[in-house]
């Protein structure tokens, strides 16, 4: 069967309720990094989702993350591939707005010197969010102009 999150929810509905963040696509677009993401959500409703903010993020780049896989699972894999691709050991970054998964990046030491991690205090974090990443001495917290700047 299948388990993924948004498999009866309305695009329409969800995008009202989470629009992407005033800049996120600015700074996206201007910038010449890569962007790939870890996400929960089916991949198909995820560019649909970044499509329609005028995010381009080729389909290849989007990885979902199934039931009984932590985002960190998926990172060192990914981290293996690129890492093998290109001879290029300056670290990934990772920005996630959800303390528990920043947790678990800055926990898991495959990952370790790899990727620096970021904790986005817009999105989902809470107070309670922020105070918890604010503990993890590997993650440093970025507001949405810091954001802009971390990757232009």
């Amino acid at each position: 069967s299948d388990q993924r999150p948004d498999r009866h929810m309305l695009f329409d509905d969800w995008a009202k309720q989470n629009p992407i963040f005033p800049g996120i696509a600015a700074a996206i677009a201007g910038s010449s990094a890569h962007f790939y993401v870890i996400t929960r959500r089916d991949v198909g409703f995820t560019l649909k989702v970044l499509e329609s903010s005028g995010i381009s993020v080729p389909a290849d780049n989007i990885f979902f993350a199934e039931q009984g896989r932590t985002k960190s699972d998926v990172l060192v894999e990914f981290v293996s591939k690129i890492s093998a691709a290109e001879d290029d050991e300056t670290p990934l970054v990772y920005i996630d707005d959800n303390a528990n998964v920043v947790r678990d990046l800055v926990g898991d030491l495959r990952l370790a010197d790899k990727v620096r991690v970021y904790f986005a205090e817009w999105g989902y974090s809470s107070p309670s969010q922020k105070a918890m990443a604010a503990r993890f001495p590997r993650v440093t917290t970025v507001n949405l102009e810091q954001f802009r700047s971390l990757v232009t």
